[in-house]
């Protein structure tokens, strides 16, 4: 079996215990793949191909039926990889702030059920 990751801390973390997992049936593991490896070499291009593919991707969102109606939130790239609590509150600031305050503000009032005590977030 080869295992296939990203360099993201996540993915390293899944790929350990998927490697857990795989010795404890007796699966037979080798090799690991890191893909999407940014090197010296390829930066500047994997920048712009990600940026052409943001573009492209953030006009569909726009556009889709489904999020009519919503406010689209772009959360900026940051330097850290987000994880832990002082980097969601890091991250937290970054995306509510720029005119945002208000609708974080009314996010924190209560509701006829009581008070919120948290937000459930998902996707990728």
């Amino acid at each position: 079996f080869i295992i296939a990751c990203i360099p993201t801390i996540l993915s390293v973390r899944e790929s350990a215990r998927l490697l857990d997992a795989l010795r404890e049936d007796g699966v037979p593991c080798r090799r690991i793949i890191c893909n999407q490896m940014v090197g010296d070499t390829n930066a500047d291009a994997y920048v712009r191909m990600k940026l052409q593919a943001q573009t492209q991707s953030l006009k569909e969102l726009r556009e889709a039926p489904q999020v009519r109606g919503l406010e689209v939130i772009e959360a900026p790239l940051v330097d850290l990889e987000v994880r832990g609590v002082p980097a969601l509150q890091y991250f937290g600031q970054v995306v509510w702030r720029g005119g945002r305050e208000a609708a974080f503000a009314d996010m924190q009032r209560p509701t006829s059920q009581g008070p919120r005590r948290f937000y459930m977030l998902g996707g990728k």
